[in-house]
């Protein structure tokens, strides 16, 4: 039996974009988050703001619903 490599498909591609993004997040001690430099979480990754007072781009684009997510774990 002969295998090939097969490309990504579009979903396939998300899917693994998904997961790097849901790994690095995990890995990454609290001081180093962007949400920690920015007051939104402690040393601990206890949350210090909620997601309805973040006012600039900046805050909201370093807690999203995947921080979230991964912070919750």
């Amino acid at each position: 039996m002969e295998h090939t490599r097969q490309p990504l498909t579009e979903g396939q591609a998300i899917d693994l974009f998904v997961a790097y993004r849901f790994l690095r997040i995990l890995t990454t001690p609290w001081e180093k988050q962007e949400a920690f430099k920015l007051g939104i979480i402690d040393k601990d990754g206890k949350l210090l703001r909620r997601r309805n007072t973040l006012k600039t781009a900046e805050e909201r684009k370093s807690f999203t619903l995947l921080h979230r997510l991964v912070f919750n774990l």
